[in-house]
């Protein structure tokens, strides 16, 4: 983490990367990033090569080109067919992997699958309900699952912890192979086993102990991606939208008393307010506008504490008040930082997330409702009679005097 923001911090550092954003990205076949690449979308294909880290975050991300060094993925469904150069993290909904990864990974999910074509250099720890693995993995495996099916090559020591453990035709276990459950595991004939195969059944309390730590595990690979979630969609929204949060980091920073206050007040009146719309007779819409105005503010302001963390660092550093990807780092590592501080971090971070949040609120309010001030009220429409009256009497009128200006020159003659 020092390496992180000391690199982030020094200007004389460099640093390259590719920030991408869009309902549906796509990198062809024919093209190759020379540099890191963060992505968010709601789909993300890779089908060409990255020569660094690659980091994703998505609804469904597929990564069919190779990764020339970290990958870290977070999406609903996620597919690997290339090849990793270094570790991967990984966390969704399912996860099938057909790549070769060649050091550590780490996976989480409700459905893990690696393919005959997987193969894992490092140790692979993979913490889920179901998890099947096939393939080769030349060093240690660490599985944590409702049930687990093996049909894989294994060449170090594997330690299992499930409810139902199925050894298959396939699987070759070459390493000390310990595993804990409630019952032995189903060993099929055509399976190669050289090493011993140890059982520990699992009484209840150690049951209780081994789903409390693979919940640990589990929550604590989702915190990480989260982590890196957000922190790929503020790098994205200080890079792509630049005029925008400045504008909000410049109400968050520079009235930060009034729009942490407002921000407070928005998070408790605004439910209030959209649930008594709701159960008005004409207020579902209004009801249903303001609370997902409220949610997607929330969310934002979730995402936006990172740069307004690394702007208020740069104001106590610097004196200024800096809105760019390299504080935005440095904000994002900070408040990770400050949260493990028992009831500080949290407050701090609390904090902070309401001055985003009513930063927000204000920005709608003066872009929104103060702005129909500029526009000068419309004339009364007049009526077809008042048009046609003003039509023929100033006519008339010209008329009249055009008459008397002939009689004066008459009576001048």
């Amino acid at each position: 983490m020092a390496l992180c923001i000391a690199t982030a911090a020094n200007p004389a550092v460099s640093f390259a990367a590719k920030m991408v954003g869009a309902e549906r990205y796509t990198l062809p076949e024919t093209e190759t990033i020379s540099d890191d690449v963060y992505a968010a979308g709601g789909e993300i294909l890779i089908r060409g090569n990255t020569q660094h880290d690659f980091h994703a975050a998505g609804g469904e991300i597929t990564l069919d080109g190779n990764v020339g060094e970290d990958a870290t993925l977070a999406g609903g469904e996620i597919t690997i067919s290339g090849e990793i150069g270094d570790d991967m993290r990984a966390a969704g909904g399912t996860l099938e992997i057909n790549g070769v990864i060649v050091d550590e990974v780490l996976v989480a999910g409700a459905d893990i699958i690696f393919g005959p074509d997987a193969a894992v250099g490092g140790t692979l720890h993979a913490y889920g309900n179901r998890v099947i693995l096939e393939g080769l993995y030349t060093s240690d495996v660490d599985i944590k699952a409702s049930i687990v099916e093996i049909n894989a090559t294994i060449e170090g020591e594997t330690s299992i912890y499930a409810d139902n453990i199925v050894i298959g035709d396939r699987a070759q276990l070459f390493g000390t192979t310990t595993y804990r459950s409630e019952k032995e595991a189903f060993v099929s004939d055509g399976a190669t086993v050289t090493a011993p195969l140890i059982h520990t059944e699992a009484v209840p309390s150690e049951l209780r102990e081994g789903v409390g730590g693979f919940f640990e595990a589990f929550a604590a690979t989702i915190l990480f991606l989260t982590f890196v979630s957000f922190l790929i969609v503020s790098l994205l929204l200080v890079l792509v939208f630049p005029a925008f949060t400045h504008r909000i980091m410049g109400i968050a920073v520079g009235r930060a008393g009034l729009a942490t206050g407002v921000g407070f007040a928005s998070w408790i009146l605004l439910p209030i307010v959209a649930f008594l719309l709701l159960i008005s007779v004409f207020g579902f819409v209004l009801s249903f506008g303001v609370f997902t105005s409220f949610i997607t503010l929330w969310m934002l302001a979730s995402v936006m504490t990172n740069i307004m963390a690394g702007a208020l660092l740069s104001q106590l550093i610097t004196k200024n008040a800096v809105v760019d990807w390299k504080w935005t780092i440095i904000g994002a590592l900070a408040l990770e930082a400050v949260i493990f501080v028992p009831f500080i971090g949290w407050l701090v971070n609390l904090l902070v997330m309401f001055a985003v949040f009513g930063a927000l609120v204000i920005a709608m309010y003066e872009s929104w409702w103060l702005k129909r001030k500029e526009f000068p009220p419309e004339e009364p429409a007049t009526t077809q009679e008042e048009t046609y009256e003003r039509g023929v009497s100033e006519p008339e009128e010209a008329s009249a005097s055009e008459g008397e200006e002939r009689d004066k020159i008459d009576e001048a003659k």
